[in-house]
């Protein structure tokens, strides 16, 4: 059966999505995400039946495709059947599971142009299997649109983020697309920049690895260097097509902090400080992602929040973080976990004590959207001496504060340890109703089979008295036989007494070997 590209891409995405680590879609889940059609039960069983024809009690890749392609026959109006697949034009509609991969679908100018006659002289060629073909550009270049890029032409980070990740990729695979989207590695995307990380990410729907580096065929025409000043003032507006130069690999990308007080609490440090030390086995002070990802992963967020987290701590991009970062790291993890928003890059408040030293002079340009993030002047106050009582007062009040933050610490997670144990209940109920819908699809197949045994005993029935009432009637047949010859002979017996008496002839009465000639002749 061949598929139509839009069809290749979601229902591709649905496979990766839905596919267990065996290469299955087990009959429970299948089942699950067949009835967003909402469809009638009977058609659904019936697109089981023709997807799963040898009964194995799962769908793999071609038996999956198949079910998704009889689901948009049945919601074409048309009988479900093998012979009517190739009828079905449009996406399956399983509701928001494909409306989510609707980004994937090419517009339809885009079909026809690529069906045209010189289309196909404008499509990649050679080696070139990363190049965007220019109706996926088109394609791109509305959706980018539609995201509301900001003044600049720029898509911030989070936004962006949120629309690859519902590719449902591997996290590792998002990431190495960001790394090589991100050409300036300016935490946002320019047309160009989206452009590359969706196109990465349908190769990638396909069956293909993320690039380690950016192919050459996706390289923007031209440096951004040279699109922009060597060194803009700070005020000056970049253009609407390009984005500030960025800065040198080695430095953080971060504003300059000053004097301003970090955002973690001497309290929030001291408990972070005690996580750290379990995490650093061999006491050098710092630690890799491994090593701290069992303690991230408590939180329950999802892999590409924990996975931006760490972008924003390991600030010299070394693969390693200080006890410092560590505390960064669990302070923006507490902040998300609260509802709160993570900011794109790390403001003066959130720069770690020991990095503050060696962060340059001046904070890199900024498109001319944002704030300049370099802090007004503060009035400074004439300088008091604290007294005794202050100390005390102030020793009374942060001993309070770290009783009431080890309370709240102790409540939540309690209240982690219920969630914790809900979701447990939860998994085990979603396992049950699993193994339910497993048991009503084997139901169904033996209701099916009843039936079909019932429809042969049916016939046999029917067969069965067919010929009984052929035997009846060809029996009272031979009876109307038999009466007719019956009747002649009496009639012939008649005739043949009148002759005797006619004739004057005696009744015979010798017998011949005990029978009379009367008996022997039927007198």
């Amino acid at each position: 059966m061949e598929y139509t590209a839009d069809e290749k891409a979601i229902y591709g995405a649905l496979w990766k999505k839905e596919a267990s680590q065996t290469g299955v879609v087990d009959a429970g889940d299948a089942v699950e995400l067949l009835r967003l059609s909402t469809l009638d039960d009977d058609i659904l069983f019936k697109v089981w039946e023709l997807s799963d024809p040898d009964e194995k009690g799962h769908l793999e890749e071609d038996m999956f495709f198949r079910a998704l392609k009889l689901i948009a026959v049945a919601q074409a109006g048309l009988e479900v059947s093998l012979s009517n697949l190739p009828k079905a034009t449009k996406i399956a509609d399983l509701g928001k599971a494909t409306k989510d991969l609707s980004y994937l679908i090419k517009p339809a100018a885009a079909a026809v142009q690529s069906s045209t006659p010189g289309a196909a002289a404008s499509a990649p060629v050679g080696d070139d299997v990363w190049a965007i073909a220019p109706e996926d550009q088109a394609r791109f270049n509305n959706v980018f649109k539609s995201l509301g890029p900001d003044a600049n032409g720029i898509l911030g980070g989070k936004r962006a983020r949120q629309v690859l990740t519902k590719s449902k990729l591997p996290t590792a695979a998002l990431c190495r697309i960001w790394e090589v989207s991100d050409i300036d590695q300016d935490g946002g995307l320019s047309l160009h920049e989206f452009s590359v990380a969706m196109n990465l990410v349908a190769k990638c729907l396909e069956g293909r690895e993320p690039p380690e580096v950016l192919p050459d065929c996706l390289l923007p025409q031209g440096s951004k260097a040279s699109s922009t000043p060597a060194a803009p003032p700070a005020k000056t507006p970049p253009a609407v097509a390009s984005k500030p130069k960025p800065a040198p690999a080695a430095e953080p990308s971060v504003a300059p902090s000053g004097d301003i007080k970090w955002a973690v609490s001497d309290g929030d440090k001291a408990t972070y400080d005690r996580f750290f030390k379990s995490a650093d086995k061999d006491g050098d002070g710092l630690v890799d992602g491994g090593g701290v990802m069992k303690i991230f992963v408590r939180s329950k967020l999802d892999k590409p929040t924990l996975a931006f987290i760490w972008e924003l701590v390991d600030i010299n991009k070394s693969g390693q973080i200080n006890a410092e970062q560590f505390a960064l790291a669990m302070h923006l993890i507490s902040i998300k976990v609260k509802g709160g928003t993570l900011p794109d890059t790390l403001t003066p408040e959130l720069i770690p004590p020991s990095f503050r030293g060696s962060m340059p002079e001046t904070a890199p340009t900024l498109p001319a959207s944002q704030p300049d993030p370099t802090p007004a002047p503060i009035p400074q106050q004439p300088a008091k001496e604290p007294s005794v009582n202050e100390d005390a007062d102030s020793d009374v009040e942060l001993e309070e504060q770290r009783r009431a933050n080890e309370a709240l610490k102790a409540q939540i997670a309690a209240q982690q340890a219920e969630i914790d144990n809900q979701g447990k209940e939860l998994s085990g109920v979603q396992s049950d109703i699993r193994q339910l819908k497993k048991e009503e699809i084997e139901l169904r197949k033996r209701l099916k089979a009843g039936k079909d045994e019932l429809n042969q005993i049916m016939t046999k029935v029917r067969e069965a008295k067919n010929e009984r009432q052929r035997l009846q009637a060809n029996l009272a047949d031979r009876r109307t036989k038999v009466e007719r010859t019956e009747s002649s002979l009496a009639a012939q017996r008649e005739k043949h007494a009148g002759l005797l008496q006619s004739n004057g002839a005696p009744e015979a009465t010798e017998t011949m070997g005990g029978m009379s000639f009367g008996d022997y002749f039927g007198g």
